[in-house]
């Protein structure tokens, strides 16, 4: 099944499309991947079709060099988590190597990931020296976020000021965005705080949106 799957995949490629994609992922740790420029609402539909295929399918699609082919594997485990939560998340996490970009992380961990360990599980993922597992810990945040939880991602953001990959500072700043909308308060007296240290393009992505004056009142 999943050969069969890669070949509706081919078919579906867009070579225009790829070559305007890849400038915005990252390829430098796995030469070897294969970018086909496939959509993401092709990809959704794909994985309601496919949704039934067998562990071992789904599997073998998570270790295709095309990127397209495990981000459908993951959009599948999205329609199959609330069902099998737990196999999915051991699944994901345990092929941990193979969801190596951001934008295959950032569709799934806060559906898959985040409702189904524990605060400490996603601290041992931000610990870790593997850059995607901390962008798994990071994103995840959100599903504590939209419960107006912001200890977690708080934690984070004050240890990823000295992290040294953007992609770090991106994701971060991206969640204390998240918290601004939903207390604007809790944002800017953290933004205020550490405004001196914080990467510039993390202290923007945070600030996009509410444009809080980053000067203390008097």
């Amino acid at each position: 099944m999943d050969k069969e799957i890669l070949q509706i995949l081919k078919s579906e490629s867009d070579e225009k499309f790829a070559n305007w994609l890849k400038p915005y992922i990252n390829l430098t740790n796995n030469t070897d991947e294969i970018v086909l420029g496939i959509r993401v609402p092709i990809l959704r539909k794909l994985a309601s079709v496919y949704k039934n295929i067998e562990i071992e399918d789904l599997i073998n699609l998570l270790h295709s060099k095309y990127h397209e082919a495990r981000m459908l594997a993951l959009f599948i485990m999205l329609k199959k988590v609330k069902q099998f939560p737990e196999m999915m998340c051991k699944i994901y996490l345990d092929n941990l190597d193979y969801i190596n970009n951001w934008d295959l992380i950032d569709y799934t961990a806060p559906h898959i990931v985040a409702p189904n360990v524990s605060p400490n599980k996603l601290r041992e993922l931000f610990e870790s020296d593997y850059l995607w597992a901390t962008r798994v810990a990071i994103v995840s945040t959100i599903y504590y976020i939209k419960r107006g939880d912001y200890q977690l991602i708080l934690e984070f953001a004050q240890k990823t000021m000295q992290h040294p990959h953007h992609l770090i500072h991106k994701a971060t700043g991206w969640m204390l965005r998240e918290v601004g909308k939903k207390d604007k308060k809790v944002l800017k007296e953290f933004l205020l705080v550490h405004k001196s240290e914080m990467p510039s393009i993390m202290k923007n992505y945070a600030n996009e949106k509410l444009k809080i004056k980053l000067t203390c009142e008097r």
